[in-house]
């Protein structure tokens, strides 16, 4: 069904914690080379700034982000409009 659809649309807002469900993410993967790609998330704040809510983030000199659990990641600034 996914090879045959023009776009996928995901909904990556987090049902509970700071990441979304996997099934979006993993339909994401899949298509991306594929179809065009729309990305839904009901929460305007940069990833950085979600993530804080909910453990301590530290940004280091190359400005990748550090969480509590010693993940990295990038703010690279999009915001969803």
């Amino acid at each position: 069904m996914m090879d045959a659809a023009d776009a996928i649309i995901a909904n990556l807002t987090p049902s509970a914690g700071r990441a979304p469900i996997p099934g979006p993410s993993t339909s994401l993967l899949y298509g991306r080379p594929r179809q065009a790609l729309l990305c839904v998330l009901h929460d305007p704040a940069p990833y950085a700034e979600r993530v804080a809510r909910f453990m301590k983030v530290t940004t280091v000199p190359d400005n990748r982000l550090i969480d509590s659990e010693g993940l990295t990641g990038w703010d690279f600034g999009l915001r969803i409009i």
